[in-house]
């Protein structure tokens, strides 16, 4: 069974801690390989000697490098940032059985994870956990969708914890995985 596509995902705009941000070392890279092919692609056009194929190697791998740079920059030029610490955020999902979803919705809404029994993930699942999380766990946000007449819909409002309460939630996914 292939995994499920969510359908409504968390607005990550909505999220006032969290903001969108030109990601420099995405740009840098971009650009040095920009150079790297514009610097092979010459070499393999204008080189003195008549061995076609090192130059049309130089300018194969010219092309590459152009295609690659120009990937990088479309896909990687923005990354989402948690303001308070300009901590990287990245997108997790987590499947569960429909069976454990009150479970986590009432931990969820009194964020008491520190004591809590670990939840079991699958691969696959009735109900989907959306979770935004910081690089450095001071930031964490989670919403739980349930898969509904061929899509999956929102079950719980949007939780955003910070600090304390983000580490403690980050922690407890690692122990349920």
């Amino acid at each position: 069974m292939e995994s499920q596509v969510v359908e409504n995902k968390i607005n990550i705009d909505k999220i006032t801690q969290v903001t969108k941000k030109v990601n420099v070392q995405a740009i840098l890279m971009a650009l040095l390989l920009l150079a790297l092919g514009v610097a092979a692609m010459s070499a393999g056009l204008f080189r003195k000697e008549i061995n076609s194929w090192t130059n049309n190697i130089l300018i194969f791998v010219g092309i590459i490098l152009i295609l690659w740079a120009l990937i990088l920059t479309f896909l990687k030029h923005k990354k989402y940032v948690y303001t308070a610490t300009g901590s990287a955020v990245k997108s997790c999902d987590y499947y569960m059985q429909r069976e454990q979803m009150e479970t986590l919705k009432m931990l969820l809404s009194h964020a008491g994870f520190s004591l809590a029994k670990p939840i079991h993930f699958l691969e696959n699942g009735n109900v989907c956990v959306k979770v935004l999380k910081s690089d450095d766990a001071h930031f964490a946000a989670v919403q739980v969708f349930e898969y509904a007449s061929f899509s999956f819909l929102a079950a719980t409002q949007l939780y955003c914890y910070t600090d304390v309460q983000a580490s403690d939630f980050i922690a407890f996914l690692e122990r349920c995985k």
